[in-house]
């Protein structure tokens, strides 16, 4: 296994794992399970059972966890049994154990304390499971956990600081749920969260506030959802973030000043309904150039309805000044291609200026001809 380190000035350290070999042991399955049934990298013994004192891991077809785990196990691994529900305190002997893999079970229920004394514990997966709902102080007394992965579950809702108790936590995944809605107070004090996934869920809409406490985010994913508008002020707070995708959803317009992100690098927004991308829809301080290097900002918007007209000269200019890039290219409405457009600009217009011809809007605000 072996981890890329992705640093940003002022903002938290991301590490990005890599899928590879595990101590010189090969990344396995668990015999049994359908070769295609497990996206991603999975770690499981080469046996059906391996017990050395600091590893605990059990493929057997378990319908409950075990009693006899040792409590000296550093980590426990219980991926592709029959569990469904993890009883009051069954881990609660285990405070020396950084990793509890439960994967591809059946849980539906966590009762209450399910994870009591893991006071240790720095990755909890409980994904490809069946849970439907995550009860109040689902995950107390896990002071030390810094990655979460709840993905592809039957989740419909998450109930008001569900994680408030692990503040510590660095990594949530969400996707392939069945969320249609986020409280407010969905992701209260996480503010050393670094990355946070909710693609492939049913969301409409984001209320005010709900990224509020996000201050050290990185990376936010909330593609293929249904997500068909956005206030203002959706991601201000988030100084951090460098990654936002919010492709395949159903987005027709993005209000002013919606992308003040300073550390934004990545932009996906294809495959939506927009046909316009004004420049006001970032804050302009955010690219000015530093020493003859203007800050980088890499966009995708193929698969909209876009309109190559003057109000995209803005964009032209910013290729020609070399701190946008192109993920995807823009398709143009109609049989043009982004390629042929050219334009000169005045300074008419409200938000954005009239441009056509073959000189360009200067972002943010300067002339060139």
């Amino acid at each position: 296994m072996s981890w890329k380190k992705v640093s940003m000035t002022n903002c938290p350290i991301l590490y990005v794992f890599v899928a590879g070999v595990i101590s010189g042991r090969e990344v396995t399955k668990c015999p049994g399970w359908p070769a295609d049934s497990y996206p991603g990298s999975v770690y499981s013994p080469r046996d059906d059972y391996t017990s050395d004192g600091k590893y605990y891991k059990v493929c057997q077809k378990l319908k409950e966890v075990p009693q006899n785990i040792s409590a000296e196990s550093k980590e426990v691994e219980l991926n592709g049994n029959l569990i469904k529900v993890i009883r009051d305190t069954v881990f609660s002997n285990l405070t020396s154990c950084t990793k509890l893999w439960l994967v591809h079970n059946k849980i539906s229920y966590l009762e209450k304390g399910a994870f009591s004394g893991l006071s240790s514990l720095e990755e909890l997966r409980l994904d490809y499971n069946q849970l439907g709902y995550l009860p109040a102080e689902a995950f107390h007394g896990l002071s030390s956990l810094q990655m979460l992965r709840l993905e592809y579950n039957e989740l419909a809702s998450i109930p008001d600081k569900t994680f408030h108790s692990v503040s510590s936590l660095k990594e949530l995944r969400l996707e392939g749920n069945k969320l249609d809605f986020l409280p407010a107070k969905a992701f209260h004090g996480l503010y050393s969260l670094q990355k946070l996934r909710l693609e492939y869920n049913q969301l409409v809409s984001l209320p005010s506030g709900v990224f509020r406490d996000l201050t050290s985010l990185q990376s936010l994913n909330l593609g293929y959802n249904h997500l068909a508008s956005l206030q203002a002020a959706a991601f201000h707070n988030m100084s951090c973030l460098q990654t936002l995708r919010l492709e395949y959803n159903k987005l027709t317009f993005l209000p002013d000043g919606i992308f003040p992100l300073p550390a934004l690098k990545q932009l996906h927004l294809h495959n939506n309904n927009l046909n316009s991308l004004p420049w006001t829809l970032f804050d302009p301080t955010a690219y000015q150039e530093s020493k003859g290097h203007p800050a980088e900002l890499m966009l995708s918007l193929s698969g909209n309805p876009f309109q190559c007209d003057s109000r995209a000269c803005w964009i032209r200019k910013a290729e020609t000044e070399r701190w946008l890039e192109w993920h995807t290219y823009p398709k143009c409405s109609g049989n043009d291609t982004w390629s042929d457009f050219t334009f000169t600009c005045t300074k008419t217009g409200k938000y954005y200026p009239e441009c056509s011809g073959n000189a360009y809007f200067a972002f943010p605000g300067r002339l060139s001809r």
